[in-house]
């Protein structure tokens, strides 16, 4: 009932005719059919990066489950500023999120999080991805030695 009124509240109704068309859509089976297209693209992404990280970067990053969603998380293996990491993939135009970036400094230490990054790989073909953790491995490559010379 609060779900209802609130609904009411927001937008009166549903519009009919994006409806009708979604339904159509769905039960024309084409919806499965972008479903099981994308599933398969992003497969094969997915596995590229893995295949890639554990090419080039195996012995520097720990990968996190990374049997759902877009995205793979990775810790680095190493001390090193994750920070400094997405700083210098920056300047090779890879655009890295740290998983600071995540996390709430207020938290606490029982919800601190390893230093790591999380990799995307939805936008991008399997040369793109592969390319992306040459340059990854460049990054972190740089971030180390910077961190040794300290």
């Amino acid at each position: 009932a609060a779900l209802a009124r609130a609904k009411a509240v927001v937008d009166r109704h549903s519009p009919i005719v994006p409806q009708a068309a979604l339904a159509d859509f769905i039960a024309g089976g084409h919806f499965a059919r972008h479903i099981r297209r994308t599933r398969d693209a992003y497969g094969e992404r997915r596995l590229a990066l893995i295949e890639a990280l554990d090419a080039r970067l195996k012995g520097r990053l720990r990968q996190g489950p990374s049997d759902a969603g877009l995205d793979v998380c990775v810790h680095f293996t190493d001390a090193l500023d994750e920070e400094a990491v997405a700083r210098h993939a920056r300047d090779l135009g890879i655009d890295v999120r740290t998983l600071g970036y995540y996390t709430n400094p207020a938290a606490g230490p029982d919800c601190a999080v390893a230093p790591g990054l999380l990799l995307g790989f939805s936008a991008f073909t399997p040369e793109a991805i592969r390319a992306g953790v040459a340059g990854l491995e460049q990054a972190i490559g740089r971030a180390a030695r910077q961190c040794a010379s300290r």
